[in-house]
């Protein structure tokens, strides 16, 4: 940089001239100039320490899920009775927190087979006892379970039964409707035999401080539950069918579980499910 009162060029990127003192007004580096020696240690040490500790965490922990360990509550003996519960939400894959950190307050419907499979080849598990206390969930992961337990009796020619606790509704009570017996408290609310679809609609409020929803499609119906319109009576007898064909395959889980003529059914849900 050139000195503003002697005109000597200055190489040494000094804040003053090296020949007659003058302060120079120098360009102050970058802050990724004046930290490039932390930022490239932070950067080596993510890449090479903390990603790799987190893999090889992330693969003994699901090494560890691979098999879920037996446990003897009470008794002793030869022959077993398994205990398989189902609390809290009915989902398909359990969510995850953190490090492979499964939630709490669900069951999943892939974890229920893994433990079906196990307990199908242990030939001293001669009933299955399932205890619920659920309000249900997911009617895909609910209707999977009910399959899988279906698919259990008859591939082992085990008993199931299920014990009802605090909440065994919707899904949970779809599910039981596998079971040979359901024994259940009287205190136990347990019930409600249909299936709801809801979202929010935040249209109005969206028109309100000017947000807008650009939508790119490649079907009419694509974006058929969106939270910023109204659906339109096409979409609503689409979804409306849904509901009705999940509720029919629901109707037919308990005709057949609980052996009640159809037409009693309603007595134990909402009316008008069309």
């Amino acid at each position: 940089m050139k000195c503003p009162k002697c005109h000597q060029v200055n190489t040494t990127g000094a804040n003053f001239c090296h020949a007659c003192g003058t302060p120079l007004n120098l360009p102050k580096k970058s802050f990724l100039a004046r930290h490039k020696g932390t930022i490239i240690t932070v950067v080596l040490v993510v890449a090479f320490v903390i990603l790799p500790m987190s893999a090889f965490y992330n693969f003994i922990n699901s090494i560890g899920k691979t098999d879920k360990e037996e446990t003897v509550i009470s008794g002793s003996g030869k022959d077993k009775i398994a205990l398989v519960n189902v609390d809290g939400i009915i989902v398909e894959t359990a969510s995850q927190k953190g490090f492979n950190t499964i939630s709490e307050g669900e069951t999943s419907a892939r974890e229920v087979k893994k433990i079906l499979r196990k307990i199908e080849k242990d030939e001293k598990v001669k009933v299955l006892l399932l205890r619920v206390n659920s309000p249900g969930g997911s009617a895909v992961a609910s209707e999977e379970i009910y399959r899988d337990l279906l698919s259990f009796k008859k591939k082992s020619g085990k008993k199931v039964v299920a014990y009802f606790s605090d909440t065994a509704a919707s899904g949970a009570y779809y599910i039981s409707m596998a079971a040979d017996q359901i024994v259940t408290n009287p205190s136990t609310i347990t019930g409600s035999i249909g299936v709801i679809i809801s979202y929010l609609n935040f249209k109005d409020i969206a028109e309100k401080y000017g947000v807008k929803n650009i939508v790119y499609k490649s079907g009419a119906h694509k974006d058929i539950i969106s939270e910023f319109r109204d659906p339109t009576d096409e979409e609503k007898a689409i979804i409306q069918s849904i509901i009705a064909d999940t509720y029919d395959n629901f109707v037919e889980a308990v005709v057949t579980g609980r052996k009640l003529p159809e037409d009693q059914v309603p007595e134990y849900t909402a009316p008008n499910r069309r």
